[in-house]
């Protein structure tokens, strides 16, 4: 037994650092693994992002000049806990999940908020709507300026009357025809004017239900309304605006498809 034993203590040597060895190799894996994993402590709730959506919304000419100050000031506006960074890459993630979903139909299910809460698949498509229109205009105001700098409107003193006018037409023409017949943005106006009647009169309706019912409280006799009658009809007629302006923006979708498509044909 005795001669045995420096070997035992050699094997005790080589298993114990091959121990060692493999628990720093172990622990180093690990860290690797959590710097990789996404830092987003907080989950995003629909309220939360239905407030930040609606600023930014409002206030578009802000996010389109400058992304990260807008989403400095609707932190301030609606008192979130995020940093800018946080806001932006979740308003523009859902931007792209939006544009591939209105592209090929499929819905990213990383952004699975857009599909469940109808209020927030309105809001961001609005987004993306605004944000499509304004990256047209700002190309087709570019195509303007390279055509100027290249000499289109320069004008020779032997210009023909007649050939002015025509050039004249045709560029009248030409801006009419690169025009998207139908906007979304007269829908979405009106939708906005509906549901600030609809909240005003669900505002009122409240207050006088609940006057109403205190004095009733009062007598000791059972109280005759209910709020969530209030809230419950409110919601509804919501719904239903919901759905109206979602058909009226997918028609005019449908339609300025169609318009492309025959602009394009030849």
């Amino acid at each position: 037994i005795n001669y045995l034993k420096p070997f035992l203590s050699l094997n005790s040597f080589f298993f114990l650092r091959k121990t060692s060895l493999y628990q720093i190799f172990f622990l180093f894996i690990k860290k690797k693994k959590e710097k990789k994993m996404p830092r987003d402590p907080m989950r995003w709730e629909s309220s939360e992002l239905i407030g930040v959506l609606n600023f930014l919304l409002n206030n578009f000419e802000d996010w389109n000049s400058n992304h990260l100050n807008a989403c400095i000031k609707a932190i301030e506006a609606t008192n979130s806990k995020r940093d800018a960074k946080s806001i932006y890459n979740k308003v523009y993630s859902l931007i792209k999940a939006m544009e591939e979903f209105l592209t090929t139909g499929k819905k990213a299910s990383t952004s699975n908020i857009i599909w469940e809460d109808t209020t927030i698949h309105d809001l961001v498509r609005r987004m993306y709507n605004k944000s499509k229109e304004r990256k047209k205009q700002e190309e087709k105001n570019q195509q303007t300026r390279n055509r100027s700098s290249d000499g289109d409107t320069e004008m020779t003193d032997a210009i023909d009357v007649g050939q002015v006018i025509a050039e004249s037409s045709t560029s009248r023409t030409k801006r009419r025809v690169s025009q998207m017949p139908f906007s979304t943005d007269v829908i979405n106006a009106l939708y906005d004017e509906k549901i600030r009647q609809i909240e005003q009169l669900r505002s009122k309706l409240t207050k006088t239900v609940e006057a109403t019912n205190s004095e009733f409280l009062k007598l000791n006799a059972q109280v005759p309304y209910s709020i969530d009658v209030v809230k419950n009809t409110c919601d509804e007629k919501v719904k239903k605006i919901d759905q109206l302006r979602k058909e009226l923006i997918e028609t005019i979708e449908l339609a300025n498809s169609k318009y492309e498509k025959l602009k394009s044909f030849n």
